[in-house]
Formats: C-alpha cells, structure tokens, sequence
C-alpha cells in the first residue's frame, strides 16, 4: 500500500507595487507653535529662586560588566515560638529533672554572670525603648507638669519634627516652633495639640529652622527664627503668609556691598534682649558671635560688631540676665564670657574639656552661676565668684550625650534634654540657686576688673602689630600712644588694683 504524498498548505498574499505608496523622504523643518500660554504675573510672587543649588551631571552612563547565576535557591521565612527556651538537642524539655540538672550545670559556670550581664543591659534598653516609643507613631512634643512624671499633660502634633519649641512669655498658652523642613508654625493649648497656624513652605527657610525666639512687641504675637540658610525672619502668628521682615547675615566690608544668599554664614544659636528690643544676636557654625540692629539702614548698620568666639559651631548664647554688656558663648570645648567693649578676646573662660559641651546658660537668680552640659552627660556649675579654675560640682545625670539645658525661672531647677529623648530635671542646692547681697558688687568688680585687663592687653597687641609691619616696610614706628611704656604702666596698675581686691576680700572673710 502506498503512502500518500505530504501536501504544504500555503496562502499566498499579493498586493501591486503601486499600492505601497510613495517612500519616505525627510527633511528638516522648523517648530511650529501650536499652542502658546503666557505667564500671569500675578503668580510671581508665589514662587522663590533656589540660589545655590548644586546639581551633580554625569556625561556618560556608567557601564560594568555584571555576571548573573542562573540558579536560584529559594527561601522561606518562619517563626518558632519558645515556650521553655532554647535547649540543645540531647536535652528533652519535657523532662524536669533533665532541665533542672542542665541549668544547675551551665550556672556554675564563671562565664554565665559575665554572659548574662552583658546581655542585661542592652536587654533592659531594648525593651525600655519599645515601651516608650511607638515607630508608627507622628512625630509629637511633650509638654509635661514638673508635679507628674508619668505622662504629658498634652501632646504637640508638627507635621514635620520639632527642633525648637518656645513659650510665649506674655501669654503661657500660646507657643512657636521651628521644624525640619524650614516652616514655623504656633500652637495653643487650649485648642489642643494641632497647629493652630503654619508658614507656607514658598515663604519657609531653606534649611531647618535651629531657633525661634519671641521678640518684645506691643501685640505680643510677634516672634523671630533662625536657620542655617543664614537667614532671620520675623513673623506674626496673626499672619503667617509670609514673614513680615527678614535680614541676610552677610558680613561685608563697605557700606555699598550687599549682601547674598551664596556668602551669608549659617546660623546654630539667636540671642534676644527684651530691654533693646531693637538689637539681637547671632552664634554661626563657623564660630562667630555677630551683633545685629533690625533697625539698620546699611549692611554695615545691620551687622556693626563681630567676635570670634570658638573653633566650631556656637551652640549657646546668652545675655547675663543683671549684666546686659556681658554674654555667655559654649561652643568646641569651652564656655567663655564676652564683654561687647572687648572683641578680640573673652574676658573668662573655662579650661577645656576633655568632652565637647554642648549648652549652656546663666541662673537667672545667680546671676554669677554658669550651668553646662557636655557630651559625656555630665551637668557641671561654675560660680565665678567662688572658683574659675574648677567648676563648684559636676553631676553625671545620665550615660548619653545631653544635648540642651533650660534653668527654671525661680533659679532651683534645671531641666536638661539627652540624645535619646530622655528629660532630666535636676535640683540645685540653695547656695547655688540663691543670691546674696553683695554677689552683685562682687561680680561688677570682677567683670570690670577683667574688661580693664582684656583692653589693655588688645591696645598692647595692636601697637606690637603695628611696630612689626612698619618694620616689615622699612619705616619708623608710628604708635597711637604717646609712649609705649604706657601701656605696661597700665598694665602694672592693674594688676595691683587686682591685688589689693583680693586682699580685701580675704579681710572680710577673717572678720566674718
């Protein structure tokens, strides 16, 4: 029987070349504008030039050579619940006796305390941790009663983390606060823990804000903040659309200079007087201390004095709350007190530290008491009345970094902030939170004594400078004194009007 031929079934599809169509040719051509929307001037001032902005362009991909296993091995995830704990495997859990004489064994061993106190306390933080902060939670501030340490008496809600938060000091129901993403923004208390009032973010710093500080105004709703931008805007929590003055700190050297965002200095602390409403204070990153006038028609009026207080970032700044021409710096390593006559120098300062400090404040009732943190957490207190060569007590409150301190206007208590959320409210001793009658004379007579002392020195130093650079020049040196032995004379006066304080001071301990 023969096998039938295999058959192809085919279609064949045709189509004449004269139904293809003509080929495509191109060329070039110019745009033609379909369509065209103008710009409404009215949005202009909605929107802010970012100047600087850096912007990382790279001209070629990047291309490597990768090599993939083409077998794959697959993996499952699975829990096991401990009911007794973990046992090894010739250990029968189910048998009492056996457990028991495994664990009298494994606790005769030395190295089971060392083992289980090592474990201890990173066990005891861990579950500390969990208990106090819920990760799914916003962010929040507390803000606590002194009377009851269990729980907040109210919970601030920011839309975005808090970095500074300050009561308004005419109305204690009302506060202001800098955020992370540049925006201010008020709460009050009585209406709960959401904001009652925020910037719009065209308006915001460019960076976060580090510091806000309510300034002296009739309304008392008016308040100013500060950012690393290098900018300080005033605000009015009646209007918060946009900020009712601001001022670049910029510091230029002739009067027709103006000042820029690219050059102005980051800004780590904001000091503010209420009795010279018009002046305030500013502590860079770069380690400057400027003095600044709101009311300042030039940019030399607005930034007339400067100081360079420390090798890093300024993190305190504080007025003397009885000796308004002498303020507090902490900053690196040191805590210094500054007097505005002398710019060169500070007239005291502490020895430095073998930990970075990290803020610092005056007593508000001793005045001549000086209260630092530092990064070991320690809280330390230095009396310039009693000794500055060694603070009068340093407490350790805590083992991590405390990071802010606060003084409470009635000059016992002392709160202090820790880089692992943790307040610590501190007592101090009643020598330490109260003031005689003579502290004040005393410290007049120091701090004069001390600003003498620095002026002195600086008129002795600008001579030395000034007879090296016209020996430099070949010249004859001119001084600005009429004899250059004056100053040494000074110099010699005051030392022993320095001499004969101490003398009197030591008279009136004996008869005391």
């Amino acid at each position: 029987m023969e096998r039938p031929e295999k058959t192809e079934i085919t279609y064949e599809y045709t189509k004449r070349r004269k139904d293809f169509g003509k080929q495509t040719l191109f060329e070039d051509y110019g745009p033609e504008i379909c369509v065209s929307i103008p710009c409404n001037p009215n949005h202009y001032k909605n929107y802010i030039l970012r100047n600087p902005v850096h912007v990382a362009v790279q001209n070629a991909p990047n291309m490597s050579e990768h090599w993939v296993n083409s077998t794959r091995a697959e993996y499952t995830s699975s829990g096991i619940n401990h009911v007794e704990g973990g046992w090894p495997k010739d250990i029968n859990m189910n048998d009492p006796e056996a457990t028991q004489r495994y664990r009298r064994k494994i606790e005769k061993d030395d190295a089971y305390i060392h083992a289980v106190m090592h474990l201890g306390h990173s066990m005891e933080h861990n579950i500390l941790q969990n208990n106090a902060v819920d990760m799914y939670q916003i962010y929040f501030s507390y803000i606590w009663d002194i009377d009851n340490a269990n729980a907040p008496e109210l919970t601030i809600k920011p839309p975005q983390p808090l970095l500074d938060l300050q009561f308004n000091p005419r109305e204690q129901h009302t506060l202001v606060g800098g955020m992370l993403n540049g925006q201010v923004g008020w709460w009050d208390v009585r209406k709960g823990g959401d904001p009652v009032g925020l910037c719009p973010p065209h308006v915001a710093h460019r960076d976060l804000v580090r510091n806000v500080l309510f300034i002296n105004s009739k309304t008392g709703a008016e308040f100013f903040s500060s950012s690393p931008d290098g900018v300080v805007k005033w605000w009015d929590t009646r209007n918060m659309n946009e900020p009712t003055d601001s001022m670049i700190i910029d510091i230029v050297k002739l009067p027709n200079d103006t000042q820029s965002m690219e050059k102005a200095l980051g800004i780590s602390a904001l000091e503010y007087e209420p009795t010279i409403p018009t002046r305030f204070m500013v502590g860079t990153e770069t380690g400057l201390v400027i003095g600044a006038n709101r009311k300042g028609k030039t940019p030399l009026e607005k930034l007339p004095s400067k100081y360079e207080a420390h090798f890093g970032p300024v993190y305190a700044l504080q007025r003397n709350p009885t000796f308004l021409k002498n303020f507090l710096t902490v900053g690196d390593w040191t805590a210094r007190v500054w007097s505005e006559d002398c710019r060169e120098s500070s007239i005291l300062w502490t020895h430095s530290h073998k930990t970075k400090l990290t803020d610092g404040a005056w007593n508000p009732i001793r005045f001549s008491l000086l209260l630092v943190t530092q990064w070991d957490g320690c809280l330390s207190c230095w009396d310039l009345l009693r000794s500055r060569s060694a603070p009068i007590v340093t407490a350790q409150l805590c083992d991590e970094p405390l990071l802010r301190l606060r003084p409470h206007e009635g000059g016992l208590l002392v709160a202090c902030g820790s880089s692992k959320g943790t307040i610590y409210l501190a007592e101090l001793s009643q020598n330490l939170g109260t003031a005689d009658k003579n502290d004040k004379q005393l410290l007049t007579h120091i701090l004069e004594r001390e600003n003498k002392r620095e002026r002195i020195l600086e008129a002795r130093m600008r001579e030395m400078r000034l007879k090296m650079r016209q020996d430099r020049d070949g010249g004859q040196p001119q001084f600005s004194e009429s004899d250059p032995t004056t100053n040494d004379r000074d110099l010699e006066e005051a030392s022993a009007e320095y001499q004969q304080i101490v003398n009197d001071l030591l008279a009136q301990r004996k008869t005391h």
